[in-house]
């Protein structure tokens, strides 16, 4: 049997994946040309960092630190 935590956490689980999925066209059809577009995308880039760090319990530095060498 399914229980309501189970249940929340279904819906919740496939409203960020669909969130993701959203936010992924909306970044694709984003010029990224002009200050507005730099401080969007930074607003967005932080919340992203936040949530990283919350769910995944890790310190924004090693966040930071990570994406930097990903991004060579």
């Amino acid at each position: 049997m399914t229980t309501d935590a189970e249940k929340i956490c279904k819906h919740n689980k496939a409203d960020i994946e669909s969130l993701i999925d959203h936010l992924q066209d909306l970044i694709a059809g984003n010029p990224g040309t002009g200050h507005d577009d730099a401080a969007d995308l930074g607003y967005v880039r932080k919340l992203l960092i936040d949530a990283v760090a919350h769910f995944g319990g890790l310190n924004e530095s090693d966040i930071l630190a990570t994406l930097e060498e990903l991004r060579g």
